[in-house]
């Protein structure tokens, strides 16, 4: 859970961050990257993954 949405995480050995994943459509993976390094109320990095075919 990220900020009460469900999402799938990475957490990164010996980085204090940690990438959270939820399905925006069948093709599409938004992310955002998450850390101690980051303030509560941000800014994050984001991104968007999309299955190429």
């Amino acid at each position: 859970m990220f900020r009460g949405e469900l999402t799938a995480t990475t957490v990164h050995d010996g980085r204090p961050t940690s990438d959270h994943f939820t399905r925006a459509d069948e093709d599409t993976l938004t992310g955002i990257v998450n850390g101690k390094e980051f303030p509560a109320d941000g800014p994050f990095h984001c991104f968007i993954l999309k299955h190429a075919a």
